[in-house]
């Protein structure tokens, strides 16, 4: 058996293509649909610039943010994780009638388009689920309520099996 047929690190490179979805349906945006070339987790470029991500992170400091802020953090945060994935945009994008191709203004502007939606669990009964967080307190449990572009990036590219290629047949 020719192991080659199964280079996750090469596929990985290379790049698949990641159609965009609606954030709260999940359906197709259009025909064609746009969407991303996406280069893989394993992809030793791209682990090159996780790397250099997490160096950065580690050298900046944080302080207390109120509610808005961290929504804002979190939102920035996924778009500077999603960026390194992207190898360009298919053609049928453009963003204010400019063509994306590989320019990351235009593709963070993309990203940008859509922002996390935090809702509170609501029970069978339709009350707020609560937890206790570290500090003892009783606070409100809340879930992602959309996929955002930049998630499906990220998601699409840290799903190792789209990118195995192959499957073995032993």
């Amino acid at each position: 058996m020719d192991f080659a047929k199964f280079d996750v690190r090469k596929t990985s490179e290379d790049g698949i293509f990641v159609p965009l979805k609606h954030p709260y349906t999940g359906e197709a945006l259009g025909d064609p649909e746009p969407g991303f070339f996406v280069r893989g987790i394993a992809a030793r470029s791209v682990q090159s610039r996780l790397a250099d991500m997490h160096r950065a992170a580690k050298n900046q400091a944080e302080g207390g943010e109120d509610e808005t802020a961290v929504l804002e953090s979190l939102h920035e945060k996924l778009i500077d994780m999603a960026m390194p994935y992207i190898i360009r945009a298919n053609d049928q994008m453009a963003f204010d009638g400019k063509p994306l191709g590989d320019d990351p203004a235009l593709i963070r502007a993309v990203l940008d388009t859509t922002f996390p939606d935090m809702q509170k669990v609501l029970d069978a009964d339709g009350k707020v689920v609560m937890h206790r967080d570290s500090d003892g307190k009783d606070v409100p449990e809340f879930r992602m309520a959309v996929n955002t572009y930049a998630q499906q990036v990220i998601s699409a590219a840290e799903d190792g099996s789209r990118f195995f290629g192959e499957t073995p047949s032993d």
